[in-house]
């Protein structure tokens, strides 16, 4: 699987675009989904934020591969880091603009903006100075998480401390008390 052009580009040390050309294979949608996945990974969202914008980009991208494509060409995926979100841009080589569908019951097909519309808080296309369409979503981020360092990754062993190195009272915590932000 070729992929080319891809960069992130930093402010300050803060990673806050990330793009990457794809060939035109089907294999490079779930290509697409892998990368977009580990590059939110890296920016420190949530778990539950990434699966959206993975299951938004999956849709828009194949929707670049079966209707956008232009045989020569490659299509581009494109996440920028905007304030409390994040905004998924996927281009085209073809100018023909995306058309909602109402699919009926039987329909295998053509529920895609669908999709990205319901998940997103935004959808919209606009065309591109040189050629082709781009289709974007825009989507909030529930609470930010912490980007985690590589070490961090892999899981280490719980240390439980003795009775005695906790103030030496023996008292253990109460069941299903669990300390953690905005708790108690």
């Amino acid at each position: 699987m070729e992929i080319t052009g891809g960069r992130e580009a930093a402010t300050q040390g803060e990673a806050k675009e990330w793009y990457r050309q794809f060939t035109s294979r089907s294999a490079s949608v779930a290509l697409a989904r892998r990368q977009v996945g580990k590059v939110l990974e890296r920016w420190g969202y949530a778990r539950e934020d990434i699966d959206r914008v993975v299951l938004v980009t999956s849709e828009l991208a194949t929707n670049a591969l079966v209707h956008g494509r232009v045989a020569g060409r490659r299509w581009e995926v494109r996440l920028i880091r905007i304030e409390n979100g994040c905004l998924v841009e996927v281009s085209d080589a073809n100018s023909r603009m995306p058309q909602r569908k109402t699919p009926g019951e039987e329909d295998e097909y053509g529920r895609g903006l669908l999709v990205a519309a319901a998940v997103a808080d935004g959808l919209g296309h606009r065309e591109r100075r040189d050629l082709g369409k781009t289709v974007w979503a825009r989507l909030s981020q529930s609470v930010p998480e912490e980007p985690r360092r590589e070490s961090e990754k892999r899981e280490k062993p719980e240390k439980r401390e003795k009775p005695e190195e906790r103030g030496g009272s023996g008292e253990s915590e109460k069941p299903g008390k669990r300390g953690g932000p905005g708790e108690e």
